[in-house]
């Protein structure tokens, strides 16, 4: 007697670009045999279904704080999930485009609540700075993300004590659950070269607002001693490029190894950073200097 047995995998594919592609042959071995399945060719087109702005359950939107930038200037991109309906098992893809950019993250997601055309969303917001690399245009990407919503049977919470616990999808009757996938516009980035004139020989690209101070641990030392001066550099843009020369001190001192830092998000805003160098040296002899 014979018995067949079947096995079945599912891909779910979201296509990334428009245009024609072909999806090449599954390959399987079997009893020393390789078994080829027929490719596939597909087609994808432009959506020409118009954006819903009415009473949407989920949306998505991405942002970028600016569509010009300079080479090394920082740009913020805001990923944001809007919903009003049950949601689990988001799978967030947020490509950035590392031919392009650098990024670096700005701490945790964000959750809160919005009103949008008079109706309440929760909503999540991911945010990341990006710092072009290049001149000329670039892209940011797409994000797509893919989760599951969950539809309740219309019925019948007693408001027992239970009756939360009962609400679990997982203890449910009829509870329906269905997968979706959405994607953002991918942005676009004119990306400017620093202007060469009045350009210092040794520029390294940095642009943003910051400050700078200096602060001496002690100024009244004994031969033996030691203290530590601290340059502290803090503001809105890419530090990672800032360098911290070893100061002049005329031989009158004995310096230490020092450490530096790179503090992001220690301020109220996301997007501020703080870099510090500490110096420790001692005296070789009495006097001022």
């Amino acid at each position: 007697m014979e018995r067949s047995i079947s096995i079945t995998h599912n891909y779910r594919l979201t296509p990334m670009n428009i245009g024609q592609f072909k999806i090449g042959p599954a390959r399987i071995r079997a009893n020393k045999k390789v078994y080829l399945t027929q490719p596939i060719n597909i087609l994808v087109k432009k959506s020409t279904a118009p954006i819903q702005t009415g009473n949407r359950p989920v949306f998505l939107e991405a942002t970028a704080s600016k569509k010009e930038a300079y080479v090394g200037e920082q740009l913020i991109y805001s990923f944001k999930l809007f919903y009003r309906v049950e949601a689990k098992n988001f799978d967030l893809n947020m490509p950035f485009g590392a031919s392009h950019f650098q990024k670096e993250e700005l701490g945790k997601a964000k959750s809160y609540q919005s009103v949008v055309n008079g109706i309440q969303y929760h909503v999540q917001e991911v945010s990341v700075a990006l710092f072009p690399i290049k001149p000329g245009k670039a892209e940011i990407p797409p994000a797509t993300l893919e989760f599951d919503i969950y539809h309740r049977p219309q019925n019948r919470s007693n408001g027992g004590p239970f009756s939360q616990f009962f609400n679990d999808p997982f203890f449910s009757q009829g509870t329906r659950a269905e997968h979706k996938v959405l994607r953002t516009k991918p942005i676009s980035i004119e990306v400017l070269q620093l202007p060469e004139k009045g350009k210092p020989e040794e520029s390294k690209n940095i642009i943003g607002n910051f400050n700078i101070v200096s602060n001496l641990g002690k100024d009244d030392l004994e031969v033996g001693d030691t203290t530590t001066l601290t340059i502290t550099v803090s503001g809105n843009g890419n530090l990672r490029g800032v360098s911290f020369p070893e100061p002049d001190l005329k031989k009158l001192f004995k310096i230490y190894p020092g450490s530096t830092g790179v503090q992001p998000n220690g301020h109220r805003k996301p997007d501020y950073r703080k870099e510090s160098i500490q110096i420790c040296f001692g005296p070789f002899k009495t006097g001022g200097s």
